[in-house]
């Protein structure tokens, strides 16, 4: 659906994205990592049309993204802008506003019109829970509430593409597991999604796919199943005895495969080069030795853990 081929970006003499290259297809929610400073909310402007690369290439849907000429493009010019939703970090909101002023606005700036508008505005209200926000002042509301609204915003143009960053910033504990069940309702339903967030493991219970940048450059693409093997291979592996420790460690010592070996009582912790068909091998070779053998295994995967390896 949508390729980022060689996008470059500076600001000034500090050259943010160097030669960037990421694919997302339909129905994917995608999770952009990196640290501050990464290029993260730079590469979600870019692909919004917030602003343009210095060179490179965007495509969504096969069809090449224009160099805009105005920020109102966004809203009246080319029509790839107009299948996209994107939610910054920090969106302004007009405080003197009604919830319902505020979305009837942002309607008619993407053409919705009479009841077109009405029925649009009371669906998006009602998808993301707010219906009875419609006549309250945007100036008396909560950051949690600010943050419903500007989702709601994102999507009064039905995109087939959602640029969401930090959308859960401010949100109460209850209001993520709500807004998490949305946002991957709406992937069910085909749309496509590109989220960033601070908080990793939100984002390995949400995501379908993650790309990790740094230095401009995406050290890592790919499935949310394959992060969490990546990561999975990068723990020890910790070996518990009930009896047969020194055999144990003689047979851990002697694997070419084997590295960094500690130890702790009865317990052997070690790095391990092999995947999980090697791990079995070895385990039973400790078997075979005739050690008991009460634990063998590594820690799950995480994102956060492959996120310290790789970047």
């Amino acid at each position: 659906m949508l390729t980022v081929e060689n996008l470059n970006y500076s600001y000034g003499s500090h050259k943010v994205l160097k030669d960037l290259c990421m694919h997302v297809e339909k129905g994917q929610l995608y999770g952009l990592v990196g640290r501050n400073g990464a290029g993260k909310t730079t590469t979600m402007k870019i692909l919004s049309g917030i602003i343009d690369a210095d060179s490179g290439r965007v495509t969504l849907n096969g069809v090449d993204f224009p160099r805009r000429t105005h920020l109102r493009d966004i809203f009246v010019g080319h029509s790839e802008y107009k299948k996209i939703g994107y939610m910054p970090d920090n969106f302004g909101v007009y405080n003197n506003l009604s919830a319902l002023e505020y979305l009837d606005f942002y309607a008619e700036e993407y053409g919705l019109t009479g009841k077109k508008k009405e029925k649009r505005i009371a669906e998006i209200l009602e998808m993301m829970n707010i219906s009875e926000l419609s006549e309250k002042l945007v100036s008396g509301m909560s950051r949690g509430m600010k943050q419903k609204l500007g989702l709601a915003r994102t999507m009064i143009n039905d995109p087939d593409l959602l640029i969401l960053d930090e959308p859960s910033s401010g949100v109460e504990p209850e209001g993520q597991v709500s807004l998490r069940d949305m946002l991957i309702g709406l992937c069910s339903e085909g749309k496509t999604i590109i989220i960033s967030s601070h908080v990793l493991s939100e984002l390995t219970r949400l995501c379908t796919n993650v790309g990790m940048l740094e230095g401009g450059r995406l050290t890592f693409e790919g499935s949310v199943a394959e992060v969490l093997e990546k990561s999975r291979l990068n723990n020890l592996v910790r070996v518990a005895f009930v009896d047969g420790f020194e055999d144990g460690m003689k047979i851990i010592h002697d694997s070419p495969l084997v590295s960094k070996i500690s130890f702790d009582n009865n317990e052997i912790y070690f790095e391990f080069k092999g995947e999980r068909k090697e791990e079995a091998e070895l385990l039973k070779r400790l078997i075979s030795a005739g050690t008991t053998v009460s634990f063998f295994g590594r820690e799950g995967g995480s994102l956060e853990s492959l996120f310290k390896s790789v970047i």
